[in-house]
C-alpha cells in the first residue's frame, strides 16, 4: 500500500513539473522581442521619415515596412527568428544590416544605420517612371505597392503595411485604431467575415496603392474615431471572373455559423460585385435589475428586482449587388443595393 502511494505522489509532481514547464515554454515562445535603431546621414544628422523594413534573414522576404519617426528613430516587436534591416529614403543609396537572430524576450539596439547620398553620374541618364513605396500627404499615408507582395492576396499583404496590424481573426487596425476599408473611396457595407473574404479573393497585382488615413476629414464617413484603408484598384487590370467563398463555425453552450460567397467581375469601362452573406448564432442572454426607491431624504421605500433568462437566435441572410460605370480616369457612377433578410 506504501509502495502504490509513493509511486502515485512521485507520478503526481511529475506531471506537475511537466505542466509548469510546459508553461514557462509556451510563455517564452509567445514573449516578443523588441528591435530599434535609429537613420541618420553621411554627416550624422538625424534622417526624419525613412522607410524602414524587417526582412526574413532567410530569404529576404519583406514582414513589415513602416516609417521612421521625426528623428529617424524605429521599432519592430517580433518573434523569435532570424532577421535583417532595409533603409531606404529618395537621394541616398539603400542600407541593408547584417542578418541577426531575436529570442524570446530580447532588446536588440542595432545602433545607428547610416545612409550615403547617392552619386549623380552626368554619362549616362536613366529615367524611371516608378513610384516611391511611401507618399506622405497632409492628411493620409500613400502606399505605392510597386509589386509588394507578388500577387498574393491583398489580405496577407496588409501586415506589411506602416501602422498596420491583422488579428488572428482577421481584424484590421491602423495605429491601434478599428479600420474601415474602403474600395476606390467608397465605403464598404460588407460585414466583417464577408470583408475578410473579400480581401482574401482580391490579388495585390490588382491593387495600384493603399490610402492609411489615420485621422478622417469630414469628407469621410468614418464610424467614432476609427481610421480608413483606402484601397484603390488598377483601372487597366483585366482580373475578369473571380470570386471565393467562406465559412466558419463555432460552439459554446450553442453553436454559431457564418458563411458566404463573393463575385467579382471587372471589364474594362465596370465592375460588378455580388456577395451573399449568412450568420447565425444562438446564444444565452442573462439580465438581472436590482432597483431601489428612495424618497427625498435618501430612505428606501421599496426594492423591486427582475432576473431574465432567455435564449436567443440570430439569423441574418445579407446579399448586396453593386455596379460601378468609370466614365473617366476621375470620375466614376456606382450604385448598390443592400436588402436585409
Amino acid at each position: 500500500m506504501l509502495f502504490i502511494l509513493l509511486k502515485s505522489a512521485r507520478s503526481y509532481y511529475s506531471l506537475v513539473f511537466i505542466l509548469l514547464f510546459s508553461t514557462m515554454l509556451v510563455n517564452a515562445q509567445q514573449k516578443l522581442g523588441k528591435v530599434t535603431g535609429k537613420v541618420v546621414d553621411g554627416k550624422l544628422a538625424e534622417l526624419p521619415f525613412v522607410q524602414v523594413s524587417l526582412k526574413k534573414g532567410t530569404d529576404s522576404s519583406t514582414i513589415k515596412a513602416i516609417l521612421a519617426d521625426e528623428n529617424g528613430n524605429f521599432s519592430f516587436q517580433v518573434p523569435n527568428g532570424s532577421y535583417l534591416i532595409e533603409a531606404k529614403m529618395m537621394g541616398y543609396t539603400t542600407r541593408l544590416t547584417a542578418v541577426f537572430d531575436i529570442v524570446p524576450g530580447e532588446e536588440r539596439e542595432l545602433g545607428t544605420i547610416v545612409l550615403q547620398p547617392s552619386e549623380i553620374q552626368l554619362a549616362t541618364v536613366n529615367i524611371s517612371a516608378a513610384l516611391p513605396f511611401v507618399e506622405r500627404r497632409a492628411d493620409k499615408l500613400i502606399i505605392n505597392l510597386n509589386g509588394l507582395g507578388s500577387g498574393a492576396p491583398i489580405m496577407e499583404v496588409m501586415n506589411q503595411l506602416p501602422g498596420v496590424s491583422v488579428t488572428p481573426d482577421d481584424r484590421i487596425t491602423l495605429n491601434g485604431k478599428s479600420v474601415q476599408i474602403y474600395i476606390d473611396g467608397k465605403a464598404t457595407t460588407l460585414s466583417s467575415e464577408a470583408l475578410a473574404g473579400m480581401l482574401k479573393g482580391i490579388s495585390s497585382s490588382a491593387i495600384q496603392k493603399v490610402e492609411l488615413i489615420a485621422q478622417p476629414s469630414a469628407k469621410y464617413d468614418a464610424a467614432g474615431n476609427g481610421a480608413i484603408i483606402n484601397i484603390i484598384r488598377k483601372r487597366n487590370y483585366k482580373a475578369g471572373l473571380n470570386g471565393n467563398v467562406y465559412a466558419g463555425v463555432g460552439k459554446g453552450a450553442f453553436g454559431k455559423a457564418n458563411g458566404g460567397v463573393n463575385l467579382n467581375y471587372k471589364g474594362k469601362a465596370y465592375n460588378l460585385l455580388l456577395n451573399l452573406d449568412y450568420n447565425y448564432n444562438k446564444y444565452f442572454y442573462d439580465s438581472y435589475i436590482a432597483s431601489t426607491f428612495v424618497d427625498a431624504r435618501g430612505i428606501a421605500l421599496s426594492q423591486s428586482t427582475s432576473d431574465i433568462k432567455s435564449i436567443r437566435t440570430n439569423a441574418n441572410y445579407t446579399p448586396n449587388l453593386g455596379v460601378d460605370f468609370y466614365l473617366s480616369k476621375r470620375t466614376t457612377l456606382s450604385a448598390s443595393v443592400k436588402p436585409g433578410f
